[in-house]
């Protein structure tokens, strides 16, 4: 039964095919087996390779033709296969792989194709195993910090830092094995020694070695304090100390209380000391030195004990009395209470703290007199000390540096000389130092910059020397600095520029040279910045226009050439500072681009109007004239101005004076003088819209009708503005007329005989005077005036009765001095004030009016026809060198000027002061700096001969000329010394008194001036037998010394700014005989 069912089932399966067959053959053609699709059959889908690479076969079968291709990209530059095609069948491809060198597992596919069959080999190849780092060396500071190390690695690593170096290298946080960063803290390194660290990253044959360097230290000592104070009762005292190298303690030898404790066992960076009780009466100090020799380093701690408070008072007081007795206290000013029983916080000048210690001394302008003893020493609290403007001697105590709570030191304005004593140096807290206006000498010490708490130092008016140390530039504190009117040489610091703190920088009047440091233009809080009356050279750097805050700019007086710049003149201290920037020395600054105008102005005059810009634009030209009523020069220049106003006011010249003097007296001045112009008192000369104008006594400007100045007499002597004016106005009369008369040539004149002794020669004479000037007695007129002029002054006005005086006529060609005019004796006007001519020609007219034998001794004038001021004395040798009262003719030349007083000036100077008593000058010139030795010597020769008896090269007041007068009584109100300056040279020559008729020329002789002159007309009319006695001379001279020989005015107000000496006198090395 079964086996039925098995048969029927195959039966109708069977039957069901085929039926199924006749169903769909319709479509089959006629019932044909349909074509089979494309086969491929891999024996493998991937083919793995190694880092290394290499080959694998993979086999297939194809029931078609096939190709095979790699198709990633870029997979081919390391993934090939061989064969790339085939027929229908079994086949076999070759897979090729390269080396894999890179960090990276990397896959390629392999597509076989076979018509539309297709199958794909996945090909991988593993990666190479890496571990980097980006740099393998390391350099850290000895301060430590982090040291960071990039790692590339495709493994996991591990670090190890090698076992020495453990305590100072960690691994600064907890990361993942893998990060990219690892990052270690390096600790500080004490030590002098550098060291170094390897750190280790591994895995498992991997390694990289990283090594960390690390600097050491450099040597050092630090204490923990440099100052210890201690009671006067016995202690122990302890300083920390840190260092790196060995350290050895030193205790003065001479320090026997101070003894190092071994407690110091204890602790291996503090240092003990013992400190017995201090018995004394003063504080006491010791410095002890901690030292390395090997690095030659070296702290220095100070200890300073205090004395018992009872025994320090009673020190102080005993120092007070010391120092009272020393200075005069009796002849002080103010001395209350001093030397009493009463405390010494009720003496006068004295203030103590609240435990009755002194801490502040102020006495200034008290009248003090004599040294500065050493006593105080004991004042060991004094913070402030002032004793300004009194008369103090001697040196500055080195034991002032030894007070070191002193903040500020005042000294100025005594009589102080010697160098400044290094030890001031030592004083920590010190914030303010003044000693200018004394007699200091030597350099500027450089161990200053350790006042590191400094803020102004002013060391002006002294005699100090030598270049300013650059080290003053590590001052940062510093806001003043003054040290003008010195000798100091050498340049300016360019250092100074980083004074950032720096708001007055005063180094005017010095000797300084080379050029303006730019770096100055750094100094944002400068207001005031004076370098003027130096010898600076090169062009003004145009960095300086970024000082902004400037009120006060001095540049003058020295020899600076090109252009000012455009920022200068922005600056907003221009209008009131251009004169002392402008005013300079030799070929002077370019005038390209610098123009001055009148500032705005509407001012009140005498009278009740007002004057203002519209009076200058009414007027084709107008001149300002500033005047003082007292002054001698403005007297004499008012007439002359005058007559030139005069003579042009019609033609377009206007006029307006300026004062500052009290109006009555400007009143009695215009009544005096005639003065019809418009004039105004300014009292207040900050105020004034003519300030650069007023400080100067006569001070003339002319402007054009725009108000453009065209004759700064600031920047040109008052003197020449008369000759200024009429060559503006185009007066040529003078200048073409030619003489035509000289029939009055060589006629000889005695216009005084003398009365006593065998007379005194004086021959006057004129140049430049054509025939009209004499035949309307203007010849004779100047020769009286310069006679007169002479015997104004003494001792000529009371020996007058001794002299005989000629005058011997000349007739000139022209009457102006021009390159082509022709004058009787070649006048001629060299630099700035020399004038000369012919002297042998001089000569031989001198000869008409005396014998040849009394040429040796005679005086001889020419008088030159011009309105300029000038003048220049030939002193020729004489002809036999025996005697010693000034022996020699000589010929002085000037000219007549605008009025007698210039006449008396120059004619007192040139002929009374060079040309008979053989006087030298007696005014100086910074710039010119010290007298050569043989410039020096030189004049040494002609001594013996009584030539400069008025000047010395020593300055011992016992050797000079003069020092009998020094030690007279009756000389002690003349103001006599020994004053550095003389022979034109700033130092290295000594004069007697601060001004007289050889320095500004418009005051008397001084007293050893008046004796030389006495001496030689004494030796001169009564032969050479006549022997000198002083107390004769004192007993006749005393009607000189009853007069005041200086005004009482302030001195540079009396001598005007732009006033110039006349020209030195000109030796000439010949006699009168031999003159070309």
């Amino acid at each position: 039964m079964k086996k039925f069912f098995y048969t029927l089932f195959a039966i109708l399966a069977f039957v069901a095919c085929s039926e199924s067959d006749v169903d769909n053959g319709g479509n089959n053609g006629g019932g044909q087996t349909p074509p089979k699709q494309p086969e491929i059959t891999l024996s493998t889908a991937a083919a793995d390779f190694s880092t290394d690479g290499g080959s694998n076969v993979i086999t297939f079968t194809s029931s078609e033709a096939w190709t095979a291709q790699v198709v990633n990209s870029r997979a081919d530059e390391w993934c090939s296969i061989e064969p790339t095609s085939g027929p229908a069948g079994s086949a076999k491809i070759t897979v090729t792989t390269t080396e894999n060198d890179t960090p990276d597992d990397r896959t390629a596919s392999i597509i076989i194709k076979a018509g539309t069959a297709s199958k794909t080999i996945n090909v991988s190849q593993k990666q190479k195993d890496a571990l980097t780092v980006t740099s393998s060396k390391f350099e850290v500071s000895a301060e430590g910090g982090e040291v960071s190390i990039e790692v590339k690695a495709n493994i996991d690593f591990e670090y190890t830092i090698e076992e020495s170096a453990a305590d100072w290298v960690e691994y600064k946080a907890t990361r993942a094995l893998k990060t990219s960063n690892l990052v270690f803290e390096v600790k500080e390194n004490d030590d002098t020694d550098k060291r170094e660290a390897r750190i280790t990253i591994t895995s498992g044959e991997f390694s990289e070695v990283v090594t960390i360097y690390q600097a050491g230290f450099e040597p050092i000592i630090i204490l923990s304090n440099h100052e210890k104070y201690v009671s006067y009762e016995a202690n122990t005292i302890s300083v920390d100390v840190k260092s790196n190298v060995d350290v050895t303690i030193t205790i003065p030898s001479d320090v026997d209380w101070i003894r190092e404790s071994s407690t110091r066992i204890y602790s291996t960076n503090t240092y003990y000391f013992e400190i017995d009780q201090n018995d004394g009466y003063a504080v006491r100090t010791a410095e002890i030195e901690f030292t390395n020799k090997e690095n030659d380093i070296s702290e220095i701690l100070t200890i300073s004990q205090m004395a018992d408070e009872a025994k320090v008072l009673a020190a102080e007081r005993e120092a007070l009395i010391a120092f009272y007795e020393a200075t005069g206290g009796d002849n002080w000013t103010r001395n209350d209470n001093w030397c009493s029983d009463k405390p010494v916080s009720e003496w006068y000048g004295v203030y103590t703290n609240d435990n009755g210690i002194i801490n502040r001394i102020v006495l200034s302008d008290n009248n003090l007199a004599g040294i500065i003893p050493a006593d105080f020493i004991e004042l060991y609290e004094l913070e402030h000390l002032d004793l300004g403007w009194n008369k103090l001697t001697g040196s500055i105590p080195t034991e002032l540096g030894k007070l070191s709570n002193l903040s500020y030191i005042l000294l100025g304005w005594n009589q102080l000389s010697g160098a400044i004593p290094i030890e001031l140096a030592q004083l920590a807290k010190l914030t303010e130092l003044y000693l200018d206006g004394n007699q200091l000498s030597g350099s500027i010490p450089a161990e200053l910059c350790r006042l590191s708490k400094l803020k102004s130092i002013n060391l002006g008016c002294n005699r100090l020397s030598g270049d300013i140390p650059t080290e003053l530039s590590q001052l940062s504190e510093l806001e003043i600095l003054a040290f003008n009117d010195n000798q100091l040489s050498g340049s300016i610091p360019t250092e100074f520029g980083q004074l950032s703190n720096l708001t007055g920088l005063w180094l005017n009047v010095n000797t300084l040279s080379g050029s303006i440091p730019t770096e100055l233009g750094q100094l944002s809080k400068l207001k005031t910045l004076e370098l003027n009356a130096n010898q600076l050279s090169g062009s003004i750097p145009s960095d300086l226009g970024q000082l902004t805050e400037l009120e006060v700019f001095g540049l003058g007086y020295n020899y600076l050439t090109g252009i000012v710049p455009q920022s200068i003149m922005e600056l907003d201290c221009w209008d009131d500072c251009w004169p002392n920037i402008l005013k300079q020395q030799g070929e002077g600054l370019s005038s390209e681009g610098v123009k001055i105008y009148a500032p705005e102005f509407s001012i009140p005059t005498i009278g009740g109007g007002v004057i203002s810009n519209e009076f200058i634009a009414q007027h084709k030209y107008t001149v300002l004239y500033n005047f003082f009523e007292w002054c001698p020069y403005s007297e004499g220049f008012t007439p002359i101005l005058k007559s030139i106003v005069d003579k042009y006011k019609d033609s377009g010249l206007g006029i307006f004076s300026t004062t500052s003097d009290e109006e009555s007296l400007v009143k009695a001045c215009i009544d005096r003088n005639g003065i019809d112009w418009p004039c105004t008192v300014m009292q207040d000369l900050s105020a004034s819209p003519f300030k650069p104008f007023l400080s100067e006594s006569p001070m003339v400007a002319v402007f054009d009708q725009n108000g453009l100045i065209v004759f700064n007499g600031i920047l040109t002597s008052y003197t020449e503005m008369p000759a200024f004016i009429e060559e503006l106005f185009g007066d040529n009369e003078s200048a073409s007329y030619e003489s035509t008369d000289y029939s009055k040539d060589g006629e000889v004149k005695q216009l005084q005989k003398a009365t006593k002794g065998k007379g005194i020669d004086i021959v006057l004479m004129g140049d430049a005077f054509s025939d009209r000037l004499i035949a309307d007695g203007s010849y004779d007129k100047a020769m009286n005036a310069g006679m007169e002029g002479l015997f104004a002054s003494e001792p000529y006005k009371s020996f007058r009765d001794h002299f005989n005086v000629y005058s011997v006529t000349a007739v000139s060609k022209n009457e102006v001095y021009t390159d082509d005019s022709e004058t009787a004796f070649a006048g001629y006007f060299g630099e700035g004030t020399e004038v000369g001519g012919n002297d042998k020609v001089a000569m031989s007219y001198a000869l008409k009016a005396i014998s040849e034998d009394r040429m040796d001794n005679a005086l001889v004038v020419v008088m030159m026809n011009s309105l300029s001021y000038a003048g220049t004395c030939y002193m020729y040798y004489p002809e036999s060198s025996s005697g010693d009262y000034g022996s020699g003719i000589s010929v002085s030349y000037f000219p007549v000027g605008y009025s007698d007083l210039q006449i008396n000036n120059l004619i007192r100077h040139e002929a009374g002061g060079h040309g008979f008593a053989k006087l030298a000058d007696e005014y100086a010139y910074s710039w010119l700096g010290k007298m050569p030795n043989e410039v020096i010597e030189y004049h040494k020769e002609q001594t013996p001969w009584g030539w400069w008896k008025n000047a010395d090269f020593t300055s011992d007041p016992t050797k000079v000329k003069w020092s009998r007068f020094l030690t007279d009584n009756r000389y002690a109100s003349e103001g006599l010394g020994v004053y550095e300056g003389a022979f034109t040279y700033w130092t290295g020559a000594y004069r007697p008194t601060e001004d007289s008729a050889m320095n500004s020329g418009n005051i008397g002789f001084n007293a050893p001036s008046r004796e030389a002159i006495y001496y030689r007309i004494h030796k001169l009319a009564y032969g050479p037998d006549w022997e000198y006695d002083y107390e004769e001379f004192v007993k006749w001279d005393e009607k000189n010394r009853n007069k005041e020989q200086t005004r009482g005015i302030p001195y540079r107000l009396d001598i005007p700014e732009d006033f110039q000496p006349t020209h030195p006198p000109v030796v000439i090395n010949k006699s009168w005989k031999d003159a070309r």
